[in-house]
């Protein structure tokens, strides 16, 4: 008989097997193999319900990140609701709404910060003199540095040189060059020789309301009055004169 002959056993004939193997042992296609890793693996990720749990892990995750924020020691922490001040936070570990409701600007209030600067002007008796000064400031309200003027600090810089020519030009020339322990030989010589008159009120000079470190402190006062008036939130700790004398 053919092998390829009609009858009743025609799979057992088949050269190649197709028929032999037993149906319940009829080894799953690439298929069923993807099906039954999606079935397995669908809650971690790979069906709608996985999905949704992978993106809720997330957003709490980033939810305890950016509700959370630590204030150093030399900080004071401006809270923003939307942009606009909500509250101040004290050095610390504190709890706040998410970005972008609200986020925190944290500013140094510790920190002596410095500017320092340099002015020629005509004092009270029409002499030509030069003083470089040196102003150490902090931050006292960081609500109002933050919010009161564009740029603080270059506020202050503009103040002290406003400052330091509207005390130092009221002046006359030896009155500034005056200062406690001076000796009137060690004043420059352009200082000494201006005039017989000149050098003997300096030779003469004893510290007094008018002397250098007065001179000094009147500048601070009219420095933080102006401050205080554009509300800038900075506190002048020192204001000192580096050099003060006539140009060469």
């Amino acid at each position: 008989m053919a092998w390829n002959e009609p009858g009743k056993n025609d799979g057992q004939r088949d050269p190649w097997g197709k028929n032999n193997r037993p149906s319940g042992n009829t080894p799953p296609g690439l298929d069923q193999l993807l099906k039954r890793l999606r079935q397995r693996f669908g809650k971690l990720g790979g069906g709608p319900g996985g999905i949704f749990t992978i993106v809720l892990a997330v957003l709490l995750a980033w939810l305890l990140v950016s509700s959370a924020t630590v204030i150093n020691t030399s900080q004071t922490g401006v809270v923003l609701r939307f942009g606009k001040y909500s509250r101040t936070l004290t050095p610390g570990f504190h709890f706040k709404l998410p970005a972008p409701i609200e986020t925190v600007a944290k500013v140094e209030t510790t920190r002596i910060r410095a500017q320092v600067g340099q002015v020629r002007m005509l004092t009270s008796d029409e002499n030509i003199i030069s003083v470089a000064y040196n102003v150490q400031y902090q931050v006292s309200d960081p609500r109002q540095y933050l919010f009161s003027t564009n740029d603080p600090d270059d506020t202050l810089a503009q103040a002290a040189e406003a400052a330091v020519r509207s005390v130092v030009g009221s002046h006359s020339m030896d009155k500034i060059l005056t200062s406690p322990g001076d000796d009137p030989d060690s004043l420059p010589a352009s200082a000494a020789s201006a005039s017989a008159a000149t050098a003997a009120k300096l030779a003469a000079a004893k510290p007094g309301k008018d002397d250098r470190v007065t001179l000094q402190q009147q500048t601070l006062d009219a420095l933080q009055h102006t401050l205080d008036s554009y509300h800038a939130g900075l506190q002048v700790t020192d204001v000192s004169f580096q050099n003060v004398a006539p140009p060469d």
